[in-house]
């Protein structure tokens, strides 16, 4: 990365459509342009792979071409990364980089961090109007990386400026020949590179003082380590299940029969508070599967069964048998038909994976502990009892061997990491675990040693913070003593921080932060790593926690939502989005689904479970009682409605797409559920849904101008805004109208509104009523929102508009008898009741029965209203920098600030790279001051039950 020609990076991606769209013809392009500007040649992501190398060779190229996207998208953010005029204080050079120390003028280095990218220039290149600047800018410039600071407004700088005639630049390219030429490491530096290297050293070294410009491009920390990550893989021994997308020999065998236990207690508890899919997903935390994929649809109690499996796997023994016999024969034999690597070949991997560790120790060149299954193994002290079989190719298999047991709790599972891709996904578990706490072997409630590691923490779960539990011991020593007092107090805080994290039973990180240094100073192993919202996660950074050893991962998630975001539209051609969930789900892999669903009114539920899950999700007890409404009785109002519009779409300066029409509709329904129960106006209720950021700006507008100050009650937000959450009423605006020919055929297509993905994220947000905005005739040639419609038509639950709109609610919602339901009681009733056969309506106290449940289980629907709390809660901007209150290097993390939602399927629609999307990868939900129709917001009444 350091070599790339910033100039030629930045010319790769000019000239593409921010549409949102990402049409073949610009993709094509950016291939053909991006590919010569940095070297990198990408093939799609297969469901399986053959071999660990081709794993590596298949992800390097595509990781690399995001970084290039994510250079490219600092672009977007010209005015907060201006250019800093500097002076080189001193410049050293190691066996293939330069460090060299720069003087910022008029400034201190706050606003450079660990890691960070930076453009180093002869010119100031922030005007894009000054060709001269930007010709001697492109004759003389680097890129580096920020190591540290060494004073107030010194920085440290590594720069890779190879020589075409010396011994290295021999090596160098004695490596890349080892790989294919379209690899991401074999493309060899032109002439006009090397002139550009032999220009910057030599101004470096030529006279100290001169003036330099530094340019912030991005933060290089989530790449690096994914980078990192992907080359430790095939270290890890479940790689060959990750690879060939299926349990091996060895686990098959091992799973046909628990290998740990429940205590009693909790087994009670668990199974008469959850449902039987719940019960059975929990059931394979028993087995001794290395890899387990939990399925969770909207509503369906996701987090909940994340805390119980936490319960699960800190509180079961090892079942009768299954202490004391290895199989050490599978295992030879799982062992001894995968490929491995010599130490010294290991040691060369690495070394060429992470050439900038420049002769630093790297915590990840140690061997890998072998003690990853549980039955294999026991350990003390961070030591293998079973050294026997730590050689990388077996002989022959030992005989049948009993396991050394150290004491009764040698099995119990005692550290387990928690991690989300973003910080709100894991802030939401976080304060779950807080508020409801874990259940014991004897089924009684309590709090886990927890803490919550990383930045932008949300201020509900502060107390579990790393730095506030540090704080808790420390006091604030050091605050206002001398320099020596100073540095003893944050070496004592930096001991406590690795204590804390020794002592922690559950640890809570991002997955980018799980690459930090602290973890990779830890004495013992992880025995379980769970990932939440793995199916956003890109697979690379699936990888980063799994490389401190843990025996058991599971990854929990819904492929059927949003995916990844990715900022490279060509990496998203390549299927660089595709999380790891979602390849093994497609290579047919166990997954155990979560069924029961117990947010939506059945009539809701009703067509996404059809079209996206199989028919398989069921509604949970009484929830027709529990979402019905006093609205409801009103045909307009009813729990689903698709309201037929023929507006007309329009495309904005920002290639966003609006639909005036939808949103005069969206407005005037809106008064009218206000109009006829004012108390949906007291709380937060409403929300509107929108996949283009122009009808989301569109819409506030016009709500702001008819309500007024009731305009900040209405959510409205982008379909990426909403994922992972929900309201009463969903109003859900199409905007996409394009106009047919006479034969019936669309002039244009749908874009990405189109995304079978997007579409379920932005029909099951509701609780009580959706309503869907669409023009029927444009959209119905689309399978699924052809599918929509003609459900809705099916079961008479569509409407024809017409102008004014206020006349259309007038003529719909005249006061109705009850008993007669405007004279249309068969539309309705066959409507109320379209759910699934299983459920039995009680017309006397409209309660439900689930006919085919064994057990009565029980489930508060009020659960979600703690992710609602911490979603309107939001954190001050004090943490915006991304620096540990102390600085520490190890420390200084921002978690891929310009890493925003753009991208052709995941993120900003419009790629304008803003937050007001609440993409959790551009801004976390929780740091989104600049809104201020979140800052301003308040947690509903139900909303503030739950959380207290």
């Amino acid at each position: 990365v350091l070599a790339w020609d910033y100039f030629a990076i930045r010319g790769a991606g000019e000239g593409e459509r921010e549409d949102d769209d990402g049409d073949a013809a610009t993709a094509a392009t950016r291939d053909a342009t991006s590919s010569t500007a940095h070297h990198v040649r990408c093939v799609d992501v297969p469901l399986t792979f053959t071999s660990a190398r081709e794993y590596v060779e298949t992800y390097e190229p595509l990781l690399l071409e995001e970084a290039a996207a994510i250079v490219r998208r600092g672009e977007d953010d010209e005015k907060e990364r201006r250019s800093r005029v500097c002076g080189v204080v001193d410049v050293s050079r190691g066996e293939e980089f330069h460090s060299a120390k720069f003087a910022l003028v008029d400034t201190d280095a706050s606003e450079f961090h660990d890691n960070d990218l930076v453009l180093l220039s002869r010119a100031c290149v922030d005007d894009a109007n000054d060709e001269a600047a930007y010709e001697k800018a492109r004759e003389a410039h680097a890129l580096g990386v920020v190591e540290g600071r060494d004073a107030k407004n010194v920085l440290i700088v590594r720069l890779h400026l190879p020589d075409a005639s010396s011994a290295e630049a021999r090596r160098d390219s004695a490596k890349r020949s080892k790989s294919d030429d379209g690899n991401a490491k074999s493309g060899k530096h032109s002439e006009h590179d090397y002139k550009r290297f032999r220009t910057v050293r030599n101004a470096l070294t030529a006279v100290k003082g001169q003036r330099w410009y530094l340019k912030n491009l991005a933060n290089l920390s989530t790449v690096t380590r994914e980078w990192l990550a992907i080359h430790a893989f095939p270290a890890l021994p479940y790689a060959s299940t990750i690879l060939k997308a299926k349990p091996t020999e060895a686990v098959e065998a091992a799973t046909s029969k628990n290998a740990w236990t429940m205590p009693d207690g909790l087994k009670r508890e668990i199974e008469h508070a959850y449902n039987d899919s719940q019960v059975k997903a929990l059931g394979a935390a028993l087995n001794r599967d290395p890899l387990v994929l939990i399925q969770g649809p909207p509503g369906t109690g996701k987090t909940r069964t994340i805390l119980s499996l936490l319960s699960v796997l800190l509180h079961s023994t090892p079942s009768s048998g299954s202490r004391t016999h290895v199989d050490f024969e599978s295992y030879a034999r799982m062992r001894a038909a995968s490929t491995h690597l010599t130490w010294e070949e290991k040691k060369t991997e690495w070394a060429r994976a992470s050439p900038w560790l420049a002769g630093v120790s790297n915590p990840r060149d140690a061997p890998p502990l072998v003690a990853q299954n549980k039955t294999f193994h026991g350990t003390h002290g961070g030591r293998t009892s079973s050294e026997s079989i730590t050689s990388a190719r077996v002989p022959a298999a030992p005989q049948t061997q009993q396991a050394h047991l150290l004491g009764s709790d040698a099995y119990k599972r005692l550290k387990i990491l928690v991690c989300a891709p973003s910080n709100s996904a894991l802030d939401e578990i976080v304060l779950r675990i807080i508020q409801n706490g874990l259940i014991d072997g004897s089924g009684s409630t309590y709090s886990p040693t927890i803490v919550r590691v990383g930045v932008s923490v949300h201020h509900s779960v502060q107390s579990v913070s790393m730095e506030e539990l540090v704080a808790q011991r420390v006091g604030e020593m050091g605050a206002h003593g001398d320099a020596v007092r100073k540095f003893e107090a944050a070496i004592e805080r930096d001991r406590l921080k690795q204590a804390i994290l020794e002592e922690a039973t559950v640890v809570c990180s991002t997955l980018s932060f799980s690459g930090s240094g602290m973890f990779a100073r830890m004495s013992k192993p992880f025995d379980a790593v769970i990932i939440d919202e793995a199916a956003q996660a890109v697979e690379p950074s699936t990888l980063v926690p799994l490389c401190y050893g843990a025996k058991q991962v599971f990854l929990v998630g819904d492929p059927r939502q949003l995916p990844a975001t990715v900022l490279s539209s060509t990496a998203v051609d390549h299927k660089y989005d595709m999380s790891m969930f979602k390849r093994l789900q497609m290579s047919a892999y166990p997954v155990h689904m979560l069924k029961t669903q117990y947010r939506m009114h059945p009539a809701i539920r009703q067509f996404p479970s059809e079209t996206f899950y199989e028919d398989e999700l069921v509604d949970g007890p009484g929830m027709l009682k529990l979402t019905s409404r006093p609205w409801h009785k009103f045909r307009p109002f009813r729990p689903f409605v698709f309201f037929d519009i023929k507006g007309k779409e329009y495309e904005t300066a920002g290639h966003s797409w609006a639909n005036d029409d939808e949103a005069d509709f969206a407005v005037c329904l809106i008064q009218q559920l206000f109009k006829h129960f004012p108390e949906i106006a007291e709380e937060e209720n409403v929300a509107v849904i929108s996949p283009y950021k122009a009808q989301v700006r569109n819409i506030r507008k016009r709500l702001e101008e008819k309500l007024g100050s009731r305009a900040k009650m209405i959510d409205v937000n982008t379909i990426d805004g909403f994922q992972g959450r929900e309201k009463e009423i969903c109003i859900f605006s199409v905007v996409r109208a394009p106009h047919r020919r006479p034969g019936g055929r669309s002039i244009g297509g749908l874009g990405f509104v189109a995304d079978e993905r997007r579409i379920n994220v932005g029909l099951t947000r509701a609780r009580a009523s959706l309503f869907v905005l669409g023009a029927a005739e444009s959209i119905k040639s689309d399978e699924n929102w052809g599918g929509l419609v003609q459900s809705a038509y099916r079961r008479k639950c569509a409407m024809e508009t017409s102008k004014p709109y206020n006349a259309f609610f007038a003529k719909h919602t005249k006061d109705y008898d009850d008993g007669d339901l405007s004279g249309d009681e068969d539309e309705y009733d066959a409507y109320e009741v379209g759910e699934q056969p299983s459920l039995v309506v009680n017309d006397d106290d409209m309660d439900v029965c689930e006919t085919h449940a064994q057990n009565h289980h029980v489930h508060n629907p009020n659960w979600t209203g703690a992710a609602e709390f911490v979603r309107v809660n939001n954190l001050s901007a004090s943490t915006k920098d991304g620096f540990s209150k102390d600085g520490f290097q190890d420390e200084l993390i921002i978690e891929a600030p310009t890493k925003g939602g753009a991208g052709v399927v995941g993120g900003d629609d419009d790629m304008l790279g803003g937050v007001e999307d609440g993409n959790d990868e551009a801004a976390d939900a929780f740091t989104q001051a600049e809104d201020a129709t979140t800052t301003t917001a308040k947690a509903s009444t139900r909303a503030r039950r739950a959380a207290t």
